[in-house]
């Protein structure tokens, strides 16, 4: 039996010891780092919520839509004036045509100080048209835009020239303070709607030309805010992804220091046992002699 030897058996605990140490902390570490690692990853997870519910993306979008939304509901409207516009185009054309023929008819047959029954038959059919045309002229109106009101205008005479009937006879001399019937108001009426006519044509062609540009414009303000749009999501997207994989790098750096700092706490412990343990020479060694 070998003698007892106190220093051996102190080298013996102490290296057990150690190892149970290590071994504990080991366990304790794997533990603490899944519970750890656990709370990393909730708290990423709100960091990422963060990137994505920011308040200047909120504003930017609400500013988008609200300004397209403006445009949408403009855009319809201008399109609706133009076509009415180029309606009205024809029908002044028509309503010129047929006030300078009215006109004429009052001196078919002879000069214009009597009416011919041919005349007012005639006459009739064209002040019918002239009233057709009146009635279905379109008078346009947009918001914030002062349009001319020259249709407006000749529409105002619609109901006096529908209460005029030209008869066969006389036509008074112009200014004569008591007509004999309708032709003399009627043959006035007609001057002035064609100087009036005249200029809503003139008018018409403006306001075509001003709201086919601001329907042009309107347009490309819609289509501009639109790559606007793109052009931040784009941007946005790129920066919350930098942002998510900064969060990434940095909860993944911080585990990895932690775990490379208990791994050398853990290689200090083993080069600790190691250094307790009784070693023994290799064999075939000389040190066997000795032992």
């Amino acid at each position: 039996m070998d003698p007892y030897d106190p220093i051996k058996s102190t080298n013996v605990f102490a290296e057990v010891f150690a190892k149970t140490a290590r071994d504990a902390a080991r366990v304790s570490f794997e533990q603490n780092f899944a519970r750890l690692q656990s709370t990393l990853i909730d708290r990423l997870n709100a960091d990422i919520e963060k990137t994505i519910d920011e308040d200047s993306v909120n504003k930017f979008e609400a500013r988008i839509t609200r300004e397209a939304d403006k445009l949408t509901e403009t855009i319809p409207v201008l399109s609706k004036i133009l076509f009415e516009a180029e309606s009205n185009q024809i029908r002044l054309g028509d309503l010129i045509t047929n006030i300078s023929s009215a006109i004429s008819a009052f001196s078919t047959d002879d000069d214009d100080t009597n009416l011919t029954a041919a005349e007012v038959a005639t006459l009739s059919a064209l002040k019918d048209s002239i009233s057709q045309d009146l009635e279905y002229l379109n008078v346009h109106s947009l918001t914030g835009v002062i349009l001319p009101d020259s249709v407006e205008d000749l529409k105002a005479y619609y109901s006096t020239l529908n209460a005029l009937t030209p008869v066969e006879g006389t036509v008074d001399a112009s200014g004569s303070g008591s007509p004999s019937n309708d032709n003399r108001t009627l043959l006035d009426l007609l001057g002035t709607l064609g100087s009036l006519a005249d200029t809503a044509d003139l008018v018409n062609d403006n306001t075509k030309y001003l709201v086919f540009n601001l329907k042009l414009d309107a347009e490309a303000e819609l289509n501009k805010l639109e790559a606007e749009r793109l052009e931040f999501n784009l941007v946005e997207l790129q920066r919350r992804s930098d942002a998510i994989d900064n969060l990434k790098a940095e909860t993944g750096n911080l585990l990895r220091t932690i775990s490379i700092s208990f791994e050398i706490q853990a290689y200090f412990v083993e080069s600790l046992s190691q250094s307790l343990s009784d070693r023994q020479p290799e064999p075939g060694s000389v040190l066997n002699l000795f032992l």
